[in-house]
């Protein structure tokens, strides 16, 4: 791995596909913008102990979730320049470590001179990379060029042949469908699953996904046009779609 400082931004969220992929995107835009190293870790279990330990949920049998190994989804050429072993390398926390969550690093700079200077790291090498967009925390950094680069950032990195088969798969799949479609993804299948999401430490986290079936209807009142299709994700449900009808469904 060829070591640009010995300043690190790392990549460790422990939960699932989406924010773990984008904690990779941020973190290599950071450690490109502040010249540190990058890295990720990258485990096959996802974090959801808290939710399988509640007492009320003993007697319930789940179906586990689990996540594929980093091989099956990345190039090997990706892998051998980025992923970690907390393991080997024991200076990055274990998994599901706090810090591996990145948050920290939303509050410890507002530039990114700020977070260059070793006072404010999360950990003495550096700090964890969150799945947020740094222009919606640092002061300097302009929207439009972050999304530009995180858009070539993820096109610079290489797949494996099972991952490109499904990219290929889903795009083929798409244009298959009316080209004028909006898709929807319905989260909360956990809140109706888990007693533990019920909790009111847990509401705070889970309420955007609690409420959007209402953002859902919000989004067909916006003056979406009458001959577009709507195309739901559940979490943990059957996908269905239906023109105009989606109502209907949720």
């Amino acid at each position: 791995m060829d070591k640009k400082s010995d300043s690190w931004i790392i990549a460790a969220r422990p939960d699932g596909f989406g924010q773990r992929f984008c904690s990779i995107l941020v973190g290599l835009y950071l450690a490109k913008k502040l010249q540190f190293n990058f890295g990720f870790v990258w485990e096959n279990s996802i974090d959801i102990k808290a939710d399988l330990s509640s007492k009320n949920d003993k007697n319930k049998n789940f179906l586990g979730v689990a996540m594929d190994k980093a091989e099956l989804i990345f190039g090997e050429n990706f892998i051998k320049n980025y992923l970690l072993n907390p393991s080997i390398d024991s200076w990055v926390d274990s998994y599901s470590h706090p810090l591996t969550y990145g948050m920290r690093i939303m509050k410890k700079a507002k530039t990114f001179k700020q977070l260059k200077q070793k006072s404010r790291f999360d950990r003495k090498w550096g700090y964890y990379a969150c799945p947020y967009l740094p222009s919606d925390f640092l002061v300097d950094c302009e929207r439009k060029e972050c999304l530009e680069e995180l858009g070539n950032i993820y096109k610079s990195i290489p797949f494996s042949k099972e991952f490109t088969d499904i990219q290929k798969r889903v795009h083929d799949i798409s244009l298959s469908l009316n080209h004028n479609f909006i898709a929807l993804h319905i989260r909360g299948g956990g809140s109706r699953l888990f007693s533990f999401y019920k909790t009111g430490y847990a509401f705070s986290r889970i309420k955007g996904k609690i409420f959007s079936l209402r953002n859902s209807f919000r989004t067909r009142s916006n003056g979406i046009k009458s001959e577009q299709s709507y195309h739901h994700f559940w979490a943990g449900y059957t996908s269905q779609s239906h023109p105009r009808k989606s109502s209907k469904i949720l």
